[in-house]
């Protein structure tokens, strides 16, 4: 078990190096490209997202304000279940943001969202780590 956690823990480290060193290099860049997809649905297209919500769409985007997308897509259908996320890579000094919003069409419940009940237990912070990582990926959102 402890070899276990020791491994997680070098695999995390790794990690942070490499994504820290990356996301240094976002601030550099000079070019940006950013991509919109949808997935999920087959009541509505991202076509009829985009005029639905028209300039909206577009200045949430901008702000990185998923959660307000969020709430105006599921006024425009019935989803049991709405996410936007976003993912970005650097190559050669061009950022590349890549938008996904996630649906789940009411009538899809039953067959797409098989999940087990949320967890009860807590475990404690292992040296903090958990508490790393959160700090981590707060300060990721600012840029």
């Amino acid at each position: 078990m402890c070899k276990i956690a020791l491994s997680f823990l070098l695999i995390c480290l790794t990690l942070f190096g490499t994504v820290s060193a990356q996301t240094k290099r976002v601030s550099d860049t000079t070019e940006s490209e950013h991509h919109l997809d949808m997935f999920g649905s087959s009541q509505i297209t991202l076509e009829q997202i985009k005029e639905k919500l028209g300039d909206t769409l577009e200045e949430r985007l901008r702000k990185r304000d998923f959660k307000g997308i969020e709430e105006a897509i599921k006024q425009i259908g019935k989803f049991a279940y709405v996410s936007v996320s976003e993912i970005a890579y650097i190559e050669n000094d061009v950022t590349s943001s890549y938008t996904t919003i996630n649906l789940v069409d009411e009538k899809d419940r039953a067959s797409r969202m098989l999940f087990f009940d949320p967890p009860t237990k807590e475990f404690p912070d292992p040296n903090g780590l958990i508490a790393t990582w959160r700090e981590y990926t707060r300060v990721n959102k600012q840029w």
